[in-house]
């Protein structure tokens, strides 16, 4: 993962397949479905916050890209176990 894999996120668009998501991200760190929907987890690397968890949803169905966004929460619970 590079320094700037951040950018890569710009590549995504809705309705792409999840192959192609996954050859430009890679393998996610997670997933999970939830009703008709396939949540996958990413950590991309931004600069002077580290790893960043994202959250990709795909309709389960014909895994489609449906959304992504940064998983605040999941980043901020990572931070406070760290500043132990």
């Amino acid at each position: 993962m590079s320094l700037n894999s951040v950018e890569l996120k710009g590549q995504l668009r809705p309705g792409m397949p999840y192959a192609e998501d996954e050859s430009i991200l890679g393998k996610p760190k997670s997933s999970r479905v939830e009703d008709d929907k396939w949540i996958a987890r990413w950590n991309r690397q931004e600069m002077w916050r580290g790893y960043v968890p994202y959250d990709i949803v795909f309709n389960a169905g014909d895994q489609t890209l449906i959304s992504w966004a940064e998983n605040t929460k999941a980043w901020d619970a990572r931070r406070e176990v760290n500043d132990l």
